[in-house]
């Protein structure tokens, strides 16, 4: 409960609201119309639920690369990597170095949080310790050559690359030193919540040039209502066994479900 009560808490207040404009976003600069919007976001949820309920390590699987992705796309978007796939190589290798850290470091917590929940069981062999490992000092060897090669070609500065360098480092120091929902929810709402929020108001203020503050709070409340009404209707389901699945079952479903889509959006 100490670490559940803060985390679920600032992931609320601000991670959230971070995904809850993206039919906005979308429809910015697109020649969809909003039921084909709604159609394709709520049709990539169903059947990503489909897909948790009956391969669920799969579906975990797919919920760590898309995070890896959506996490180094946030983080190094400004910066000019020269050409397509090598952007998106270091956005994933940032991404997939800091959860393969939260896993690696954190793989007793982990194993402890899921006895009891058959379904977290199923999820285990996803988050093992050794292919984990691998992927982390891959991964975060990747991104330094990347930087350091960014930094030769001069497409970013001294400064920038000390400074990635050093969040990069600061960001596993804390996944080490402290407890896995805390770590995760800290950097989840102050490095990624945050600037993500920062970049959509950003690409909103191009377009509509009375936009406040005030305005883009207006445009974000109506869904991060919705989600945290919809999230507190259904683990209290849960809680009512109306669910058979686990509430640390459902918060991964739940989650991930709408990570698939939003991260399809910013990707646009």
């Amino acid at each position: 409960p100490e670490q559940v009560i803060p985390a679920v808490a600032f992931i609320a207040l601000l991670g959230i609201p971070h995904g809850a404009i993206d039919h906005v976003l979308f429809l910015e600069k697109s020649s969809w119309s909003p039921l084909a919007f709604y159609a394709f976001y709520l049709g990539m949820v169903g059947i990503y639920v489909l897909a948790w309920l009956y391969f669920p390590a799969l579906s975990m699987l797919l919920f760590l690369l898309l995070s890896a992705y959506h996490f180094g796309q946030s983080q190094l978007v400004d910066i000019d990597f020269s050409g397509k796939w090598r952007r998106m190589l270091v956005y994933f290798a940032w991404g997939a170095s800091i959860l393969s850290a939260l896993i690696v470091y954190n793989q007793a917590e982990i194993v402890n949080l899921s006895q009891g929940y058959e379904e977290m069981q199923l999820l285990l062999p996803v988050m093992s310790e050794t292919p984990n490992l691998i992927v982390l000092i891959a991964c975060t060897t990747l991104v330094v050559i990347l930087l350091v090669e960014a930094l030769i070609r001069k497409r970013i500065s001294g400064d920038r690359f000390a400074m990635e360098v050093f969040l990069l480092f600061v960001i596993h120091f804390s996944f080490l030193a402290l407890p896995i929902l805390t770590a995760f929810s800290l950097y989840f709402v102050i490095l990624h919540s945050l600037k993500v929020l920062s970049d959509e108001y950003k690409f909103l203020s191009r377009s509509r040039k009375r936009l406040s503050v005030k305005k883009f709070i207006h445009l974000l409340w109506p869904y991060t209502l919705l989600s945290l009404v919809g999230t507190a209707i259904i683990l209290g389901l849960s809680y009512a066994e109306w669910i058979e699945v686990s509430q640390l079952f459902l918060v991964f479903i739940l989650i991930s479900v709408l990570t698939l889509p939003h991260s399809i959006v910013m990707e646009k």
